[in-house]
């Protein structure tokens, strides 16, 4: 977990105006509706041939494909593959529960190899990513031209008047933590939200008129249509809040503070339980039960959202930058769904 100083205040803020931002993803565009384009081919030719789709490897490949290609201009070659074998690999290390973070007199000890195996696999990332680094270098003195995430980087690191002076460290550490936050949860919620609604069929009946009588089947899906799709909404929120993308959200009080009446130090690692949030019966009708009106209110026959104050996606922003899972859900939307028996172990 990073200090909240300057240089994190900076990152956080490239991340909101340079990736985030409106510019940056109209850039992204195009790219994104190249990826959509091959995915629904996927779906439609296996639907077609009545075959079996594995929906969970296609997102995750869908993803991968649009955030190296965002970040580095990397398109399922042999170094982006490896690139992101060393992610997934860094992702397990690091969401394991590692006994050193929490008793100080284990962290001399090395008792299950974490700091070994981290070390190994940040090393790999770094030479991999050092690579990247000088070819776009070698490629900017050619046509000087920015095209991803990493050439912002590097023009930030070379510029003198820059607000913050970035290393190749600070550079490999911004491209890791993209990585890692933006190619797992997104996949995952997809999968989360198609997995209730194959559970509510009538769910799922009601969003599929909603989005034919919007978009129709004679075109694709676009980001401007998701206002129109008031259900749609819902459903993806009551999907994030029954299945957040991040259970906990880790954070460090600054200060000393009271919260619910107990005193909490400053410097404390604070764990907010965002699945437990929101499943609380207090704040929930019905709160295992899905698809509840929770998100909905008709107004005048037309859809509004309400109970916006919940936690989207636990703290991770990164995801919401590959398509919008509202316009992904849509475009899922537009097949029926049922369970292969290899799905269902028989």
């Amino acid at each position: 977990m990073a200090p909240y100083t300057p240089l994190w205040k900076f990152m956080r803020k490239f991340s909101m105006t340079q990736v985030l931002g409106t510019r940056s993803l109209d850039r992204l565009h195009p790219l994104k509706r190249e990826e959509i384009k091959r995915f629904i081919k996927i779906l439609q030719e296996k639907s077609e041939a009545a075959e079996a789709v594995d929906i969970g490897a296609e997102l995750v490949r869908l993803t991968n494909n649009i955030t190296l290609r965002m970040l580095l201009s990397r398109y399922e070659d042999e170094e982006a593959n490896e690139l992101l074998k060393i992610v997934a690999e860094m992702t397990g290390i690091i969401t394991k529960v590692n006994l050193s973070d929490y008793f100080w007199f284990c962290k001399s000890l090395g008792l299950l190899g974490f700091r070994r195996r981290l070390k190994d696999v940040r090393d790999r990332f770094d030479i991999l990513v050092d690579k990247f680094i000088l070819e776009h270098k070698e490629a900017r003195k050619k046509d000087g031209r920015i095209e991803d995430v990493l050439d912002i980087l590097i023009d930030i690191s070379e510029d003198e008047n820059a607000e913050m002076k970035l290393t190749n460290d600070n550079i490999k550490a911004l491209i890791s933590n993209y990585l890692t936050g933006g190619t797992d949860t997104f996949p995952l919620t997809i999968c989360w939200g198609l997995a209730q609604l194959i559970n509510h069929p009538e769910v799922m009946k009601k969003a599929q008129k909603e989005i034919d009588s919007v978009v129709g089947r004679n075109r694709i899906l676009e980001e401007s249509d998701v206002e129109n799709l008031p259900y749609l909404k819902a459903i993806v929120k009551e999907t994030l809040r029954l299945h957040p993308g991040g259970p906990l959200v880790v954070r460090e009080s600054t200060e000393d503070c009271s919260i619910g009446g107990y005193e909490i130090p400053g410097g404390t690692t604070l764990f907010v339980n965002v699945w437990a949030l929101g499943k609380d019966p207090k704040q929930w009708e019905n709160h295992w039960n899905s698809y509840q009106r929770d998100f909905l209110v008709m107004n005048g026959g037309r859809g509004g959202m309400e109970r916006t104050s919940f936690w989207i996606l636990g703290d991770n922003i990164i995801a919401c930058c590959h398509l919008g899972v509202e316009e992904e859900a849509a475009l899922e939307l537009h097949w029926h769904y049922k369970l292969s028996q290899q799905s269902l172990g028989i």
